[in-house]
């Protein structure tokens, strides 16, 4: 069905609502929460897809990481994350990641490195973890690169360099083998999630891009999970208070 959904709808939604960023806003939510679904209910129909839908489908995803309204871009990187999952653990595998890793990649490290999409940081670092340790998965056994690109041991290696070349051109201002130590410790780090963000927050604020600016949003999730812990503090004492208020004796 989804198939049919994607011939019938989605080619025109698409090319409705991304010829620019302000046209149907209500129509642009609902059809990546609707696409966020199909992806985690039913990706068994996007596995059925053919490759020029695919590539509509991926071209679409990366739009919406782009987007600089939070909540599409929230739903974009939600989306991105969710496809990498079960991608990695699919029979498509690795058709999909010869044809789309490196785009990927490279799509992910832009809205990292740009300093219009702060509030996605979570994700951000949740996905990049993801194509490392998908870079060195036994599920991925095709080879990334080809003969004009250098060689390489392994794909690993090889994402491990490609990385490289795209954070320096990102921070140009950042020296060359400090760009190197960084994605030595994202490999380090690979299997510690909170450390893995932690240590790229780090890096990122460091730079000459970000270092002047305002960088709360980095944070927003310690800051939803402190404001979380508060209101729960609260409730707490507000029952705590009922409760003691039921047990006085009622006035005469």
């Amino acid at each position: 069905a989804i198939p049919v959904i994607f011939d019938h709808v989605f080619e025109t939604t698409i090319n409705a609502i991304t010829k620019n960023m302000d046209n149907y806003p209500d129509l642009r939510l609902k059809f990546y929460s609707l696409l966020k679904i199909i992806f985690k209910y039913c990706f068994e129909s996007i596995l059925a897809l053919n490759d020029a839908q695919t590539k509509m489908m991926v071209d679409s995803v990366i739009w919406a990481m782009r987007h600089l309204h939070s909540e599409v871009a929230d739903l974009g990187m939600d989306i991105f994350l969710v496809m990498l999952v079960n991608y990695h653990t699919s029979v498509k595998c690795n058709h999909f990641f010869q044809n789309y890793m490196l785009t990927l990649v490279q799509e992910l490290l832009a809205v990292l490195t740009d300093t219009f999409h702060k509030g996605q940081f979570k994700l951000h670092a949740m996905s990049l973890q993801r194509f490392i340790i998908i870079a060195s998965s036994p599920n991925l056994t095709v080879q990334l690169w080809n003969s004009g690109m250098g060689s390489f041991k392994s794909n690993s290696e090889f994402i491990h360099s490609h990385m490289i070349n795209l954070l320096r051109a990102a921070f140009p201002n950042v020296h060359p083998n400090e760009v190197k130590t960084f994605v030595d410790g994202l490999y380090q780090y690979q299997r510690e999630p909170k450390n893995f963000k932690q240590y790229i927050r780090d890096f990122i604020i460091q730079t000459k891009e970000f270092s002047n600016l305002d960088n709360q949003e980095l944070y927003r999730e310690e800051q939803q999970q402190q404001q979380a812990q508060q209101q729960q503090a609260e409730d707490l004492e507000k029952k705590d208070q009922d409760e003691a208020s039921a047990l006085l004796p009622a006035p005469e």
